[in-house]
């Protein structure tokens, strides 16, 4: 997905206070928005959501799966029980 460019007014007292914490202004604001987002987004957007995450990640936990069959767990020589 890609990004928009939003410009934004900040006070220089706390952009100088966010430089000097070393936090990025961008990523910050960005983490916000998405905060907000989601606290306002109704049951049926959130199952809507959850489930195309459920979709995008279920061929990698299958092939995961498929690898665990085949070659076992990394720990399994290590076990004492």
């Amino acid at each position: 997905m890609g990004k928009e460019h939003l410009t934004i007014e900040v006070d220089a007292e706390l952009m100088e206070r966010l430089r000097k914490a070393g936090v990025d202004p961008q990523a910050y604001v960005e983490r916000l928005l998405t905060r907000s987002m989601l606290a306002n987004e109704s049951d049926a957007e959130r199952e809507t959501r959850h489930a195309a995450l459920r979709a995008e990640m279920r061929q990698g936990i299958e092939a995961y799966e498929a690898f665990i069959e085949e070659h076992g767990l990394w720990s399994d020589g290590l076990r004492q029980f």
